[in-house]
């Protein structure tokens, strides 16, 4: 008896739009003076659940590019620098290129976007930008 994945792949559309909205929400609390450490989890989370299932489905692009969101948000509940206004903007950004991209799979468009791939080097630059600052002052600007 054969699997039907499609029923499974549609509840991951679904729950990691569910994700995206909760990563929006929390991001609008990201930058004030003292961040909660369970928003960061939180998001942290939201973007774990994501890489995961996508990797389930064998959605690489959308693995790789939460992992690297997902590595943000690690080093920031770790005391790795501290979320600010630019944070925010990344995230909300991240955000909508990732259901653009959710809504060209459920499209059924597997092939290469270019979008993510400029997306997860923006992700890779944030952080490498963010740690080159702290090691220069010797903190987080």
């Amino acid at each position: 008896m054969a699997i039907d994945l499609s029923r499974f792949i549609a509840t991951f559309f679904d729950e990691a739009q569910e994700h995206l909205e909760s990563i929006e929400e929390r991001a609008m609390t990201l930058g004030q003076a003292d961040t909660d450490p369970e928003t960061l989890n939180a998001i942290f989370r939201a973007a774990h659940s994501i890489k995961g299932g996508s990797g389930t489905f064998g959605f690489t692009q959308l693995t790789d590019t939460t992992h690297e969101m997902e590595t943000l948000f690690d080093g920031l509940r770790k005391g790795e620098g501290q979320a600010d206004a630019s944070t925010v903007r990344l995230l909300l950004d991240a955000c909508d290129a990732f259901k653009a991209h959710i809504a060209r799979l459920k499209a059924g468009k597997k092939d290469h976007d270019p979008a993510m791939d400029a997306l997860r080097a923006q992700l890779v630059g944030y952080r490498a930008g963010r740690a080159a600052r702290v090691l220069v002052d010797g903190h987080d600007a």
